[in-house]
């Protein structure tokens, strides 16, 4: 029987190497959209583990009909906590009132998560009063370098103090009116 005329049983080598660069091309697509929703649902945890701190603060300081003042600093990704500072005596953010902070890189696992005020936004610390917020409101961004398509806006509107929660894609503003 002549070479040729054999039956094929088995791959060639080149069809191996060329299914095998499929499988890889498509692995390596599927590896980094899983690590981009998984930083994407990390930075949403951030900002709704910082939309409900601030909910609880204007809770609490509504319930005790006094004031409450929350800093912002920006350790480990952005850290929110009772202003020390505030020696209002209307002060109600006492030691066990509150949790002492909210550490939103520690609490989400971000590596590269960044809090920071938009232009405008106002800024902090940011008192909570009875009738809701004394200052002018705030806007906090969050973003990481990990999810390059936006970032969550948690904004305290003034006068009520009331905390929205929202997405700004890329380049564009914050939309509190979609969910992400």
């Amino acid at each position: 029987m002549p070479i040729s005329s054999r039956p094929h049983n088995a791959f060639t080598m080149i069809e191996v190497l060329l299914v095998s660069a499929v499988i890889l091309s498509l692995s390596s697509l599927a590896l980094r959209s899983m690590f981009l929703f998984s930083e994407q649902r990390k930075l949403r945890t951030a900002a709704v583990e910082l939309s409900g701190y601030l909910q609880v603060v204007r809770n609490v300081a509504n319930a005790a009909n006094g004031r409450c003042r929350i800093a912002l600093t920006q350790s480990n990704g952005g850290t929110f906590s009772v202003d020390p500072t505030f020696t209002d005596p209307d002060n109600v953010c006492l030691p066990g009132t509150l949790p002492p902070d909210v550490r939103l890189g520690g609490l989400s696992g971000s590596r590269n998560l960044k809090a920071a005020t938009l232009p405008g936004g106002g800024n902090y610390p940011l008192t909570f009063s009875p009738e809701g917020s004394i200052r002018a409101g705030a806007t906090v961004l969050l973003s990481s370098s990990d999810v390059p398509n936006g970032a969550w806006c948690v904004d305290v509107q003034a006068p009520l103090g009331t905390v929205r929660l929202g997405w700004q894609p890329s380049g564009g503003t914050c939309n509190y009116a979609i969910e992400q």
